[in-house]
């Protein structure tokens, strides 16, 4: 299932991944999942301007990537 159903479901969604490094005392950030949820690949593209920027990417190319890539799979 897909973390983006997390904002119209009252559940959160987790992998086994989180649930061990929580037994750990590890919490991730979680910057990509907090971002999908958005949906909005403006937004995103906002978000992540500073990270595009510093690593010297195309603008136009990073929005097709969080496009394609990030919300293309959840209208599959």
């Amino acid at each position: 299932m897909e973390a983006v159903h997390e904002r119209d479901w009252p559940f959160r969604i987790i992998n086994m991944r989180e649930i061990i490094g929580e037994s750990m005392g590890l919490h991730p950030d979680g910057h990509y999942k907090r971002l999908k949820i958005m949906q909005d690949t403006d937004q995103i593209a906002a978000e992540c301007d500073n990270l595009i920027t510093e690593h010297g990417l195309d603008v136009l190319e990073a929005r097709n990537v969080v496009v394609n890539a990030m919300l293309g799979d959840c209208f599959r």
